[in-house]
């Protein structure tokens, strides 16, 4: 039902699309970064 409007979409991607993408990423990669430091801060206290 849903699927012909989905992967139509999908297929082009537009600009506004993308830079959801690379937001999306860079959010998760610094997410990751600081879970990692805190983990570290708390293990060094």
């Amino acid at each position: 039902m849903f699927g012909g409007g989905i992967s139509s979409s999908v297929g082009s991607s537009g600009v506004a699309e993308r830079n959801l993408n690379r937001i999306t990423v860079s959010f998760a990669l610094v997410w990751a970064v600081v879970i990692v430091l805190l983990g570290l801060l708390q293990k060094v206290s």
